[in-house]
């Protein structure tokens, strides 16, 4: 440092020292807000403020409950056991390196849970998060549990829960997903996608796989199944003793040149057949035969991520009967809900598709923005469609059409 002027009576630079103390780790001392005057540098130590930052790292302590009540950026979080942190509703928890949660998270409703940079994730329990957003260029490996009521989001880098697991949950009040994935975004491991069906009726439902590598098998421990080889009931007639085959399980074969278009509808090969990415299958399914009480649906694999289109298995067969002619039963191939306006359709593909209904055991239809009951253009995870095409279709999925909120 040079001093000129008259505060310096000569040419040579004066030679200052400056200590500064490192950015320190903050032990909490007792239970309150992360803003409150209850932190440490020392694990026993004076109470005082923290100056949250990146570079920063806290430590809620055994026994202390910790709420953060405001967004805040911190290096690394260890909760230790018999200690809570507690996220609140609409509230972004930032952290920019490790976490240790050897005691309890707590994830209100709207809470976002960020790792940035890059992370080592670890957990004795579930973490139950609301949102959980991953912007690690540096990549993020983890071996927790993770179940996600609201929306995960992968904006760059790897998200590797292959020593883990990631639940995208479901229940009666809302279902978690996928939101939108960064170009430079990848995930590794397996991705587990529910489906609650509320109690009620056992009929006929639209169902699909937004996760690759699965087959019927893989929805058999989750409702009632009959009629087909490898079923729970494979030897089930209608009517009984006709030795005329009742599958539980069916699909939509467009190929099928009758011209009566249900009669493209036909039971599945066997329990080992492959539930493909757009694939739509008609399910009877419930607990029993005519009512259910409420069950989820499941299935775990890789995610279907539509960096790239995601083409949907669609055609068009003549059978000189146009009105019955190119109906195909597709499903939304992702683990989000996505907007119908919003994919990129062939112009022989309307702008329209139909839902059934097990509640009214009716159809349901969407038709240019307009649609009718429970219908409104925004395609929820797993269920199917059906679809009718003219002549050649192209039906593509783009990420561009999943829905943001």
């Amino acid at each position: 440092m040079r001093s000129e002027g008259a505060s310096c009576t000569s040419v040579n630079s004066n030679e200052i020292s400056v200590t500064t103390n490192a950015v320190p780790t903050y032990y909490s001392q007792a239970s309150g807000n992360v803003t409150d005057n209850i932190w440490s540098n020392t694990t026993v130590g004076t109470a005082g403020p923290a100056v949250w930052t990146s570079g920063s790292s806290m430590v809620v302590q055994a026994g202390n409950t910790v709420t953060n009540t405001a967004d805040v950026d911190l290096n690394a979080v260890t909760v230790d056991a018999t200690g809570t942190l507690v996220l609140n509703g609409s509230t972004n928890f930032k952290v920019h390196n490790d976490a240790d949660f050897s005691g309890t998270l707590t994830a209100d409703d709207l809470s976002t849970l960020s790792f940035i940079g890059s992370a080592i994730v670890t957990s004795a329990d579930t973490l139950k998060l609301y949102n959980l957003t991953a912007n690690v260029p540096g990549d993020l490996l983890t071996d927790a549990d993770f179940a996600i009521r609201g929306s995960l989001r992968l904006v760059d880098g790897d998200f590797d829960v292959s020593t883990g697991s990631l639940t995208l949950t479901s229940d009666a009040v809302r279902t978690g997903r996928l939101g939108k994935v960064g170009t430079g975004a990848t995930f590794t491991g397996s991705l587990t996608m529910q489906r609650y069906i509320p109690g009620g009726s056992t009929n006929w439902r639209f169902l699909g796989s937004p996760v690759a590598g699965q087959t019927i098998a893989n929805w058999q421990d989750d409702f009632f199944t009959a009629g087909y080889p490898g079923s729970a009931y494979p030897n089930f007639y209608d009517p009984p003793g006709s030795g005329i085959f009742w599958p539980s399980i069916r699909y939509y074969d467009e190929t099928n040149n009758y011209a009566l278009a249900d009669t493209g509808i036909v039971g599945v090969t066997s329990n080992t057949q492959a539930l493909a990415a757009g694939q739509g299958f008609l399910a009877w399914s419930g607990d029993n035969f005519t009512s259910t009480t409420a069950f989820t649906v499941d299935v775990t694999g890789t995610p279907n991520i539509a960096s790239t289109p995601i083409t949907l298995p669609m055609s068009y067969t003549s059978s000189g009967t146009n009105t019955e002619d190119g109906w195909n039963l597709v499903s939304n191939p992702l683990p989000s809900a996505i907007a119908f306006d919003s994919i990129s359709r062939g112009a022989d593909v309307p702008d329209q598709y139909w839902i059934f209904n097990p509640v009214t055991g009716s159809h349901q239809t969407y038709s240019a923005g307009v649609g009718a009951g429970q219908v409104n253009g925004k395609d929820p995870k797993q269920p199917g469609l059906l679809v009718e095409g003219e002549r050649h279709q192209r039906y593509h999925q783009r990420k561009r059409g999943r829905q943001d909120q």
